[in-house]
């Protein structure tokens, strides 16, 4: 059924004109066009020459492209991936002077039968047995070196942890952290593994603040009978302000509360399990039992950007096309900060370190903190794209990355994501938006920074949320005339596709328009969400929060309803089924406005009981908040 859907996609007339010009043969042209420059790009390539006996390297193709588009002429330019795996040491980034000039499109782009990979990992090798007796191996790493992930044989390995439980540990609160039974616990540990490591052990908080939560900070020092936590994570976890106007709540996390697990420690290490040990500057691992470790093919993501196209709003970057690409091995080291992942929602986090003047609540909050309200702290991309127009990223594969996996951030426009798989990503699998900016006009933009007219079509996303697992598959922040269509979800911890989320929990019924934003003429439609909402709660196939349009008056100054919906969300001619943890399967929470819900179908499994489903049509939300 899947692929059948696909296959009958009906991609807009605009997108289809522009991925006709991908489909053409290297080097074709259109009538009266010139033939596209080709150039070829090869992991062990060097020079300028970028031919097919003297290939570049990616960083020297996009040297020579930058040098062509000025004296190029009106014609388009194509580069060549030959087959292999691309390490980069840094990211490769675009900018206006890489954009494909007038009509004109750069084209990055697999060679005939190739499948080139650009990653962001250290292959390992050279490994020595550390400790026989527990079939402990390490090997070096360079100096400096971090990670949060790292893959054998093209699997995610999980990091050195253990649970309260497998210690025999429990917890009571103290001020700014623990105390522990056995007391000593923290202080033991100190002297196993030195101050330096100890502040590298993290705790993990499965439902800490809300059901949809799972929120991780670090240990910041250990001296009998206390463990103190990090900060500001701890208090963005356990203190957050509460707010007036409330149709909901952001929880604290209650003081004393056990982790679920403890992660990152060398003597946590299990059979299948990694530790760096930033000391020695060595990467720990216990091989499966049997598993020749010299035969392993072990990848260390060091790189947390893979690829950034960045423009301005006068000067975006354009007229780019990426197909047939793996983007693959990328980190992100913000979780490790003392700002830790103080979960808030969809992988929005407080990182705010003022407890006087909280982040992102506003006048709303007690006491009243950063502006604009709802500006919580957004994930990254390891692929991200600013100020872009007219990017066409298609048949690519994401897989293996540490952050969200593709971001196109405000001043977006016209972009068509179509074709691509997203898999095994420790966030959110695509975002489109910003949460800092629901009103361009506030902050003295103009409306060239709203993103709008972008298409995410025909994508298949699956095992996002991987180590964060409150992702969504796909998020929409504020944007206009977003079309989303006929993308395949599934095996997915929390909600399918989510639009809107900045915890809009200041609307209630009798203030609907406390957090009004730009939001308006989206859609989305004929989407197939299955296998979600395996491991957090309170999500759905489709979850709405916050203004999806703007409130259109009729010429007595009446609120005209009817062209009020038919300007805001339209989510139309979806199918979910076998949801994990049942909710709402079409979920319009707190602040919700302009929703038009029509044709959509669901079914369960008998296991579960029948899910609420909203009205054909909601015109307005405030239903309580996920709490």
């Amino acid at each position: 059924m899947p692929s059948l859907r696909r296959a009958r996609a009906v991609v807009p007339l605009a997108v289809a004109t522009v991925l006709a010009g991908v489909l053409l043969p290297a080097g074709a042209a259109t009538a009266g066009e010139p033939p596209a420059v080709v150039l070829h790009a090869a992991p062990d390539g060097g020079g300028s020459a970028c031919s097919t006996g003297r290939p570049c390297s990616v960083e020297g193709a996009k040297d020579r492209v930058r040098h062509l588009l000025p004296s190029g002429g009106a014609r388009d330019i194509v580069v060549e991936l030959a087959d292999g795996t691309y390490r980069l040491d840094k990211p490769l980034e675009f900018g206006p002077e890489d954009s494909g000039r007038g009509a004109h499109r750069v084209t990055w782009t697999a060679a005939h039968g190739a499948h080139p990979v650009l990653s962001g990992a250290l292959k390992v090798t050279d490994w020595t047995l550390r400790d026989k007796d527990k079939n402990i191996w390490e090997a070096p790493l360079p100096k400096g070196l971090d990670t949060r992930q790292v893959y054998v044989d093209g699997k995610r390995a999980p990091i050195s942890q253990t649970t309260p439980a497998e210690l025999n540990l429990s917890f009571a609160a103290a001020t700014g952290g623990y105390t522990t039974t056995p007391a000593n616990w923290g202080q033991d540990l100190l002297a196993t593994v030195g101050a330096d490591a100890l502040r590298r052990v993290e705790f993990v908080y499965t439902g800490g603040n809300g059901p949809w939560t799972q929120s991780r900070c670090r240990v910041e020092s250990a001296q009998i009978p206390t463990l103190l936590m990090q900060q500001p994570c701890w208090g963005n976890v356990t203190k957050r302000p509460t707010f007036t106007q409330a149709s909901g709540s952001l929880p604290s996390m209650k003081a004393g509360t056990a982790p679920t697990r403890i992660e990152n420690a060398y003597p946590f290490l299990h059979s299948g399990q990694w530790y760096v040990d930033q000391e020695r500057g060595v990467l720990d691992y216990i091989p499966a039992a049997g598993a020749d470790i010299h035969s392993l093919d072990v990848e260390v993501p060091g790189l947390s950007t893979l690829v950034k196209g960045a423009g301005t709003i006068d000067a975006p970057v354009r007229n780019l096309t990426f197909s047939g690409l793996d983007f693959a091995y990328a980190t992100w080291l913000e979780p490790s900060s003392p700002a830790g992942f103080a979960d808030v929602q969809d992988n929005l986090r407080l990182t705010g370190d003022n407890p006087d003047r909280p982040q992102g609540t506003c006048t709303f909050g007690t006491p009243p903190g950063t502006c604009p309200f709802g500006a919580l702290t957004r994930q990254p991309g390891n692929v991200e794209f600013t100020a872009a127009h007219d990017i066409v990223l298609r048949g690519n594969t994401f897989t293996h990355l540490g952050a969200a996996g593709l971001v196109i951030e405000h001043g977006s426009r016209d972009n068509t994501v179509e074709g691509n798989t997203f898999a095994d990503i420790s966030g959110n699998g695509i975002i489109l938006g910003s949460t800092t900016d629901p009103n361009p006009s506030d902050v003295g933009a103009d409306d060239r920074e709203i993103n709008s007219g972008n298409t995410l079509a025909n994508n298949l996303i699956h095992h996002a949320g991987a180590d964060y697992p409150s992702a969504a598959g796909i998020t929409l922040f504020f944007t206009q005339h977003t079309l989303v269509t006929h993308n395949e979800l599934r095996d997915l911890p929390y909600t399918g596709i989510s639009a809107g989320v900045v915890q809009g929990h200041v609307d209630n019924a009798a203030h609907p328009e406390n957090t009004t934003n730009i939001n308006s003429d989206n859609t989305i439609s004929h989407n197939l969400v299955h296998r979600y909402m395996q491991v957090l709660k309170d999500g759905g196939a489709v979850y709405v929060e916050g203004h999806q349009g703007q409130t259109i008056k009729a010429a007595d100054g009446s609120v005209d309803r009817a062209a009020s919906v038919a300007h805001g969300l339209t989510v139309a001619g979806n199918v979910a089924y076998d949801q994990g943890n049942v909710n709402f399967t079409w979920y319009d929470d707190a602040g919700a406005q302009w929703l038009n819900w029509t044709g959509n179908l669901e079914w369960a499994p008998s296991r579960h009981r029948a899910a609420a489903r909203p009205p054909a049509i909601s015109t307005t939300s405030a239903t309580s908040s996920p709490a």
